[in-house]
């Protein structure tokens, strides 16, 4: 066997035994991170990564609207609202509107073209309550990113493998 062959196959094992594991350690993290630095962190990264779709006006229809995202299996829940040109991310609201909810592994995949946020939602996986036509925008965005174009390509490749390796072991 080569040596490429063999690494690449410890890779997969050790992706494969760390990977059901992530939820419990984002949801550590998350409790013990300031909600703050959570929020800055998330704000520049959707930032950076939809910076093309912000250039192009491709948000417009998400300006002054604010979106609830619940991440279920990590116990996160915060807001993002489209602001002079920017993602902000907030603390959640009580009314916000569109919720969407969802456990980390299925917005992954959504967020890597590996599943469609449709399916999702009528497999009950996806829950989404509020702006319909809101809901609408965002998933078009959403299928219209492509994030191995919009991250540097280290980090997108760890970030296909990872959704590659989920998407294998949900089947």
């Amino acid at each position: 066997m080569l040596y490429q062959q063999r690494v690449s196959q410890g890779v997969d094992a050790l992706a494969q035994a760390m990977i059901p594991r992530l939820p419990s350690a984002m949801n550590w993290a998350a409790r013990r991170v300031p909600d703050r630095l959570q929020q800055v962190a998330l704000a520049r990264s959707l930032n950076y990564a939809l910076r093309e779709a912000i250039a192009a006006d491709e948000l417009d229809f998400f300006c002054n609207k604010l979106l609830h995202i619940c991440v279920k299996d990590i116990d996160v829940q915060f807001g993002i609202r489209y602001h002079r040109h920017k993602l902000v991310v907030t603390d959640a609201v009580a009314e916000p509107d569109l919720r969407f909810s969802a456990n980390s592994y299925d917005l992954l995949l959504i967020a890597t073209q590996q599943l469609d946020p449709d399916m999702l939602f009528f497999q009950r996986r996806l829950e989404m309550n509020g702006d319909t036509e809101l809901g609408l925008g965002i998933k078009n965005l959403l299928a219209s990113i492509e994030l191995n174009a919009q991250l540097p390509p280290r980090i997108a490749s760890v970030i296909q493998q990872v959704a590659g390796t989920i998407a294998r072991n949900r089947k």
